[in-house]
């Protein structure tokens, strides 16, 4: 049997701290209890063989969203359009529409 190599890089960028992992994961079974007491978890895992590659977000020991890139319509999670562009989100489930900025400024100036 072949041993498992796995590398590990950590660092810090504009105060976020970041780890990335190469080589047999096991980062996705463990992003719940790494997102535990505020801290915040992203997982990216790029497939170029088998797309999408898949994004996950963990907040507070909880999954919160999910989507593949370029895949964005499919979504899953606790909060599953938090990562999403507002204009790619899926319907208000009780029919409100959400209101631009730029249309919320315009009613403004005419007042």
């Amino acid at each position: 049997m072949n041993p498992v190599t796995v590398v590990v890089r950590v660092g810090e960028h504009a105060g976020w701290a970041f780890a990335i992992e190469y080589g047999h994961c096991e980062s996705l079974s463990r992003l719940e209890e790494v997102s535990r007491e505020g801290v915040e978890a992203v997982y990216y895992s790029y497939n170029p063989e088998h797309p999408p590659t898949i994004v996950l977000y963990a907040r507070d020991g909880r999954s919160i969203c999910g989507f593949g890139l370029g895949e964005e319509r499919v979504r899953w999670g606790q909060e599953p359009d938090l990562l999403v562009p507002r204009s790619r989100r899926r319907p208000d489930p009780h029919g409100r529409r959400h209101r631009s900025s730029r249309r919320r400024k315009r009613r403004r100036q005419r007042s």
